[in-house]
């Protein structure tokens, strides 16, 4: 789909939360291509420690799904206007071509540990990506 006629709306992506999937097992030097299109955006629901968390992935052609917090998140290597999330999601659409293709690389896999409620320790990741 060209870049011209690509619509979405913005409120129908479920943007909050502070916890997402047990993430894919991304990998430094993995490209993932992504085309606008209807299945672009996909809802996602999982119990994660008890809990039913919702979130938005944007699906690559592949259909692996990276959740909009992924990005968007600042310092992660897409260079995104905006304050809110929702902003940094528009300008993520505008980072496509206008034939409707954005391709991105994973330059590096950051994991941070930190304890849990309960106690636990767990770790997070956050991608680090190159525009390619």
């Amino acid at each position: 789909m060209k870049k011209a006629d690509f619509q979405y709306d913005i409120n129908d992506l479920i943007i909050n939360g502070d916890k997402e999937s047990t993430m894919f097992p991304f990998a430094v030097g993995n490209i993932y291509s992504f085309t606008l299109s209807e299945r672009l955006f996909a809802n996602r629901a999982e119990v994660i420690d008890g809990i039913l968390c919702k979130w938005t992935e944007a699906v690559t052609d592949d259909g692996v799904g990276i959740s909009v917090r992924q990005l968007t998140r600042r310092n992660n290597g897409i260079i995104l206007e905006g304050k809110t999330i929702k902003e940094r999601i528009r300008s993520f659409v505008d980072q496509f071509d206008e034939d409707g293709h954005f391709i991105l690389r994973i330059a590096k896999v950051v994991e941070r540990e930190w304890l849990k409620p309960n106690g636990e320790t767990t770790i997070s990741k956050y991608l680090k990506f190159e525009i390619i």
